[in-house]
């Protein structure tokens, strides 16, 4: 079987993809394409009683998934299996095979290119070598290049050199991280002028899904729209203002972020569209334009003061905007009873670290919704040290799980503390943990034996393993090994 290219789906059971057996020969060629491989045994490769199955991917991000073995470059009885992956940072799972060889057989695979994973469950996976009738058989495994993982006690590993069996070896080459084939010119849009295409076929390539060999297409289509400028955003302003299509807005922030200026005063208008999904996207817009929209500011919190922009949108765009001064003005959205709407507002405090949201943050851990209390926590901690001693002065009237969210943030914050400009309130904060340990909710003593993990030295962990031996949660117990750093 031959397939030139494309994104495949090979799907079988057994004896299939690339498999041959009793004197036979079973053979596949992919020329391109992030192909996936399903299969359940004797598959993808593997040569099964005097035959030979062979099983080339020239390139692509390819996943090989096989249940069970003999399968992928596997050889058994008197046969030869090959599983050769040419390019692309590929996925590989059996239960055993990956360049294995039973019964006076030869297995072979090979991976020339690509930052790869390889998972297994068999001793004798990736380059085992097992003898019968009194000689042997000889599996090889080669990965040349790239960062790969294996499957924890596995015989392989990144960058090693392993024997497996009887005569079966493995090497893997290469321990740098290398570009997969996301960026492969062979399947690039071929346009020679932007003349040539008129703006709307051009931007419905420039919103394509920006994955793998398609990359290339939209970047160039991108490009092209770029180079035209006004024409471009004047297409997007009468044509996709109201777009529901998340590509689409992708393709259009990207076009806006090459011409800020020019593009500002149609999303100032459009925050008074008659369509709320056009104002929806203006505001978003306007937020990806980050500290080129600061002078929006005004314009937003007028369109929200006019009920054409939703509170939350505005919140949401001023985060990425970057202006720390209107933090006051959108604290109020953190008693809103929409649950999202706290949440964004909690975000963008956390993104623009203006202390006077503090307090406010700190009552929100005690949000009836984990959602919105962990996001306040979140917020806290980008804060950093500004809200750490706030945070120290409520825990003593704080209950679960509002205090738990509170000890982890600030232990969270003291590992960016200086341990000799901040000595005393890393002193304070270490008291306070301890204090902790003991505590009747399993959450909160948790989270101090985590925020303690920052303070090791003996005395605390005299102190953490005697009260380690009063514990009884098992996630707590869990804890104090991972502190303890015991297996």
């Amino acid at each position: 079987m031959c397939d030139g290219s494309g994104n495949d789906f090979y799907n079988a059971e057994v004896f299939a993809q690339a498999t041959s057996y009793w004197y036979s020969l079973g053979a596949i060629w992919d020329g391109s394409g992030y192909d996936h491989y399903s299969a359940v045994q004797y598959s993808q490769g593997a040569g099964i009683h005097l035959a030979v199955g062979c099983l080339i991917d020239n390139k692509g991000n390819d996943s090989y998934y096989s249940r069970l073995g003999p399968s992928q470059g596997e050889g058994h009885d008197l046969s030869v299996g090959v599983l050769l992956d040419r390019a692309g940072n590929d996925v590989y799972y059996a239960s055993g095979g990956q360049g294995t060889a039973l019964t006076n057989s030869v297995g072979l695979l090979v991976d020339v290119t690509g930052n790869d994973v390889y998972s297994s469950t068999e001793k004798l996976a990736l380059a085992g070598g097992k003898p019968a009738r009194g000689f042997a058989s000889a599996g090889m495994f080669v990965d040349m290049a790239g960062k790969d993982y294996y499957t924890a006690g596995s015989a392989g590993s990144d960058y090693g050199f392993w024997t497996n069996g009887v005569y079966g070896a493995g090497m893997d080459l290469s321990a740098e991280p290398i570009a997969g084939d996301e960026a492969e010119q062979g399947d690039t849009l071929e346009l020679a002028d932007s003349l040539e295409l008129e703006v709307d076929s051009l931007f419905k390539i420039a919103a394509l899904w920006e994955v793998g060999n398609v990359r290339a297409k939209v970047k160039q289509a991108r490009r092209q729209l770029k180079d035209l400028g006004k024409e471009a955003i004047e297409y997007v302003f009468e044509n996709k203002l109201d777009t529901k299509s998340g590509l689409e807005s992708r393709a259009v922030e990207a076009l806006l972020k090459e011409w800020p200026d020019t593009a500002k005063p149609y999303l100032y208008r459009a925050l008074h569209d008659d369509r709320r999904r056009a104002r929806a996207n203006a505001v978003y817009w306007l937020g990806k334009l980050k500290e080129q929209a600061k002078d929006a500011v005004d314009s937003l919190f007028l369109a929200m003061k006019q009920k054409r922009a939703s509170p939350r949108w505005v919140a949401k765009a001023l985060g990425e905007i970057g202006d720390s001064t209107v933090v006051p003005r959108i604290l109020f959205l953190l008693k809103d009873e929409y649950e999202p709407s706290r949440i964004v507002t909690a975000e963008a405090c956390g993104k623009l670290k203006n202390p006077v949201a503090v307090p406010d943050l700190i009552r929100t851990l005690g949000d009836r919704l984990f959602t919105v209390r962990s996001a306040a926590e979140m917020a806290l901690e980008k804060i950093g040290k500004p809200g750490l001693e706030p945070l120290l002065d409520k825990m003593a009237n704080q209950k679960p799980p509002a205090l738990g969210h509170a000890v982890r943030g600030a232990g969270k914050i003291t590992t960016e503390l200086d341990t000799l400009e901040d000595r005393e309130l890393l002193v304070r904060c270490r008291k306070t943990f301890v204090s902790y340990l003991k505590h009747g909710n399993p959450f909160v003593r948790l989270v101090a034996v985590e925020a303690l993990e920052n303070f090791l030295d003996d005395p605390l962990k005299r102190a953490l393993e005697a009260a380690r031996a009063e514990e009884t949660n098992r996630f707590v117990l869990a804890a104090y090994r991972k502190a303890l750093a015991e297996d």
